[in-house]
């Protein structure tokens, strides 16, 4: 990111959620234009615990979500999961594309 608040992809063009057109041409996955956060069947099992079960996922680009919810559903267990800070029992998750 730049301080601008745009991405700069791998074909040097910023992005934004606006100018899915400009893409064109660009080694960019055909999820990443248009979700900024995808998760199909995400699983987090801690031994006994199940932290996260099977979260299915999609939060386009350029829209605003809010994560709610009680101590213990799994938020932050989720976002690590995202980040890659650590790995799922199960599922696929993506950001803008990458894995």
């Amino acid at each position: 990111m730049n301080s601008r608040g745009t991405l700069k992809l791998a074909c040097g063009e910023a992005w934004s959620a606006d100018v899915f057109d400009r893409l064109e041409g660009c080694a960019v996955p055909a999820s990443a234009t248009r979700d900024a956060i995808q998760t199909i069947g995400l699983t987090k099992r801690f031994r006994p615990t199940l932290a996260v079960d099977e979260l299915t996922l999609t939060v386009p680009a350029g829209e605003v979500f809010g994560f709610l919810g009680p101590n213990g559903a799994g938020k932050s267990t989720t976002i690590r999961l995202l980040l890659g800070h650590i790995r799922p029992t199960s599922g696929q998750a993506w950001i803008f594309g990458d894995a």
